[in-house]
């Protein structure tokens, strides 16, 4: 049985169930290389007569009693002790070749590790590709040896740990245990040293302007205490690394040469001049030198008329946004010219919560800047910009629009352009007139459009295909008089909000095939991507009864004569949302007129309802008691004490509301304790089971 599929035995037994997107992620290989060994596997068990692995919609269930377990660990000789997976392997074999004056054997590595050579050669060949993306190689003709300049070396270490372990673990004192990734930087960097360096980074940021963020403070503890494990090795810098770092003896560098007293350290000047550059960095503490001091002015305005120009917000009005990331860039500056890379735990988190702010930084030093970048350069300067965009989005709202164009794509698309130009604007799509019916599922405040055609609920204005100053004018005082709103977020304006990959591809599946998306393929999609370990929202696409009954969409004790008089007030609020109009509250009763009291659901609680077509504008339910129960002409069920209205838009998005309103037949006693209630506040707590 090969290395992995043991791995894979091991894990299931220790956690019992993993999902195959986990297990994928983890040994690096695809969702179908794990369904492989999974049958491998359960064929080898199945000659054993053992219980085999269990696979319910992408999740490994594999669960055994003691003796199968002794008997299975005896029979494919599984050792007791914990697999290490490819990615904290990768961190053992590095961290082991770095250990000085000693050199690891590659064969020994393989033996310590309990791996295969096919395995260990895969290993070192991805130790390194992640090796040379810092201009560093393996020398292993006498046991391996990193060999590159010790500054890139450095930045690797840092990196590496980085991607291995949360380093804000490292900065809590006398909590030196956990994962094998995070024991495997702690053998290496040593508890007592990283106890001192805790020390020396609390007494630095004290005061200073990143007292409290324990992130800054765990990189500075975890920098020091690399640099005093390379120091330890005399693995010094050479001059040449760390030219021009004029430092003045300040209080940096006495806590630096403290530090190296308390380890009776004795090291060249050069490399107390390099911690002390880099920790002043670290801690933005402003101190540019003059030749620098132009090039950080214009590098630092530029950035700033180019997110503002891209972004659509007013960056230059900021006076603490340029005089904090001109401090950023001035150190920024001086880092590039000694070839010094900083590290950013929160890289990814930045890239994704701020995805567009962070790809137009990027997209900036493409195009605007000559020397390459590095990722945690990019991720500190987005926490700035994201930070002012926080501030601002607050005030700075805007229009999502849709064009809707007859002329032709490029038409619809340079009017497209015209406007955001024009105005603060986002367009969500440009259609055609053979797409018109696709307004209603779009998120938009109005229609752009260029020919005479209703666009039903949606709030149009017609302009020419290139519009005229007046034109605009005329447009904002259309926008005036039906009091349309702007919107508060958006995907372009929010980087904040990841984009929803399922809600996408729903609607090109129903754009391109011209029907709607069944409940069935919806359900296969979001199977299919937790298979591929993509994350998706699939609460945005099936939100569930609590995310759309707010407040304003319950009602306590309405009066009601009869039926159709309690359909119409419990559709009151969804009228106010804009949900739906006054048409579907007639469908809805010309619907039980024609088909009877279809809608009484169960014992005392009625689900009113009619097609999409019939004047709904979005998904939503409302609710409400009467204060009266009303019969509705349902002879099992009747008389109703709870009513509910629901708008649904297509076949899929409202099925965990549905889920949970029909849950409630199987709970009459529920029903009755909704009934009684007085206030908001205790009939949602009954509904939901929870504080609301």
């Amino acid at each position: 049985m090969k290395d992995r599929q043991l791995l894979i035995i091991n894990e299931l037994l220790d956690k019992e169930n993993l999902s195959i997107a986990e297990l994928s992620q983890a040994l690096n290989v695809s969702s179908r290389t794990i369904r492989n060994d999974v049958d491998d596997i359960n064929r080898t068990l199945s000659d054993l007569s053992i219980t085999g692995i269990s696979n319910k919609r992408g999740q490994l269930y594999f669960c055994l009693d003691l003796d199968a377990r002794h008997f299975l660990s005896h029979s494919l000789k599984i050792s007791s002790d914990t697999f290490l997976d490819p990615k904290e392997r990768q961190l053992h074999i590095i961290i082991s070749f770095l250990k000085a004056p000693h050199q690891v054997k590659i064969y020994e590595e393989q033996k310590q590790l309990n791996i295969s050579k096919s395995t260990m050669d895969k290993d070192m060949r991805q130790v390194r590709e992640f090796l040379a993306k810092y201009s560093l190689t393996l020398d292993t003709q006498q046991g391996a040896k990193i060999e590159g300049a010790e500054r890139n070396i450095r930045t690797m270490i840092q990196q590496l740990i980085v991607e291995n372990i949360d380093i804000s673990q490292l900065a809590e004192k006398g909590s030196f245990e956990g994962s094998d990734s995070y024991q495997i930087v702690i053998d290496y960097l040593n508890p007592k040293i990283l106890e001192q360096t805790n020390i020396v980074a609390k007494e630095l940021i004290l005061g200073g302007r990143y007292e409290g963020v324990s992130a800054r403070e765990a990189q500075i503890s975890v920098l020091m205490a690399i640099w005093i494990r390379r120091l330890q090795e005399k693995q010094y810098l050479d001059d040449s690394q760390v030219s021009n770092l004029e430092i003045a003896n300040t209080r940096i560098m006495k806590s630096v040469n403290n530090l190296l007293d308390k380890l009776k350290l004795t090291v060249p000047e050069n490399e107390k001049s390099y911690m002390t550059f880099i920790l002043k960095t670290f801690l933005g503490e402003k101190e540019v030198r003059i030749d620098k001091w132009a090039e950080s002015e214009l590098l630092t305005l530029r950035l700033i008329d180019y997110m503002s120009d891209v972004e659509k917000i007013n960056y230059r009005d900021s006076e603490q946004l340029y005089e904090q990331l001109n401090s950023h860039v001035s150190a920024f500056l001086q880092r590039q010219e000694n070839h010094i890379e900083v590290f950013n735990p929160l890289t990814d988190v930045l890239k994704t919560s701020y995805a567009t702010i962070y790809q137009d930084i990027s997209a900036f030093f493409k195009s605007k800047y000559s020397k390459n970048v590095s990722a945690g350069e990019k991720a500190f300067i987005t926490v700035y910009f994201s930070t002012y965009y926080e501030e601002s989005v607050k005030e700075n709202n805007f229009y999502r629009i849709a064009v809707l164009c007859n002329y032709g794509e490029a038409t619809g698309q340079l009017l497209a352009a015209n406007i955001s130009r024009n105005m603060n604007v986002e367009v969500v799509a440009v259609l055609g007139l053979q797409d018109i019916n696709s307004l209603r599922k779009l998120n938009i405040d109005f229609v752009v459009k260029t020919i005479n055609e209703s666009t039903g609920m949606v709030p149009s204005f017609k302009m020419p295909p290139v519009p005229r100053k007046q034109d605009y004018q005329e447009l904002k005082k259309f926008i005036a008089k039906a009091d349309i709103k702007k919107h508060m977020l958006s995907l372009k304006q929010n980087p904040s909000a990841k984009k929803n990959l399922l809600k996408d591809t729903i609607s090109l599946i129903e754009s391109e095939t011209r029907k709607n998306v069944s409940a069935r393929l919806v359900d296969k999609l979001i199977e299919i991507f937790s298979e591929h370990n993509i994350e998706i929202k699939e609460r945005e696409v099936r939100p569930m009864l609590q995310d759309l009954l707010t407040d304003d969409k319950i009602q306590i004790h309405i009066m009601a004569n009869n039926w159709c008089e309690a359909i119409e007030k419990t559709s009151q609020p969804l009228i106010k949302n804009k949900s739906i109009n006054d048409d579907y509250v007639v469908a809805m009763e010309e619907s039980v007129k024609k088909f009877g009291p279809y809608i009484v659901i169960g014992p005392g609680i009625a689900l009113a309802h009619a097609r999409p077509e019939d004047g709904v504008a979005k998904l939503d339910v409302s609710v409400a008691s009467l204060a009266e129960p009303i019969k509705f002409g349902n002879k099992a069920n009747d008389p109703v004490k709870i009513i509910f209205v629901l708008s649904a838009i297509d076949s899929y998005s409202h099925l965990n509301v549905l889920k949970a309103i029909v849950d409630l037949i199987n709970k009459p006693n529920k029903i009755e304790e909704l009934f009684n209630k007085e206030d908001k506040a205790s009939f949602k707590k009954t509904l939901f089971g929870v504080e609301n």
